[in-house]
């Protein structure tokens, strides 16, 4: 209720056509055109080309009575891009805030907040109505298993997983202790009994205290 009161007095004190706050980032844009080169196919359709950052070439057609650029940007946000801001500043009498869309006009603006919000009285003074029952929560029961610790991914997040590496012929894909690799300077039979699973002998003195 406040945002909207607020936003109806801004909007009273604003004039012009489209919002000025939208008309300063075109005239940003229009100071960052860069060199392009314009190929007119008349007052409305012009090919608008240049070289990139990166020292590739690229074109793009633009259309002013249909307000469309091959980019896609000026469809989808409503606003000129670059490529057609480039084409309209060559255009004598050309004014940006003719070719931006009607979402961004001070009259749509005025009609979003013209609505009034009726206040309400504090929770003390509602009224109070008996069902004649009681909602109680619902009775959860944990499901079997052990419960994730990590959420479920999207299919277009980058996870990276960390692969083990196994410390004795360092590939990946095992542990240590389950290792068959032959190792270099073993011999064959070596090779295939894995790491030593060898146990210390048990003495004369630690057999008989086990025993006792």
């Amino acid at each position: 209720m406040v945002t909207f009161d607020k936003r109806r007095i801004v909007g009273a004190k604003l004039q012009g056509v489209i919002l000025p706050n939208v008309i300063k980032q075109l005239n940003v844009k229009s100071r960052n055109v860069g060199k392009v080169s314009i190929s007119r196919g008349g007052d409305k359709c012009a090919e608008v080309s240049g070289i990139d950052s990166d020292g590739n070439a690229w074109r793009h057609a633009v259309e002013l009575d249909r307000k469309e650029c091959t980019c896609r940007e000026w469809q989808i946000s409503g606003a000129p891009c670059i490529h057609a801001i480039a084409f309209i500043c060559s255009l004598r009498g050309a004014r940006l805030e003719d070719y931006v869309h009607d979402y961004y006009s001070l009259h749509r603006f005025k009609v979003a907040y013209a609505g009034v919000i009726r206040p309400m009285t504090d929770k003390s003074q509602w009224i109070k109505h008996d069902p004649g029952f009681t909602v109680h929560p619902p009775k959860t029961k944990r499901p079997p298993g052990r419960p994730r610790k990590e959420r479920i991914h999207g299919c277009l997040e980058n996870i990276s997983k960390k692969r083990h590496q196994c410390k004795r012929c360092k590939q990946y894909g095992h542990q240590e202790r389950t290792c068959k690799a032959p190792l270099p300077g073993d011999t064959e039979d070596a090779s295939n009994s894995g790491p030593s699973t060898n146990k210390r002998k048990r003495t004369k003195k630690t057999r008989m205290a086990s025993e006792g």
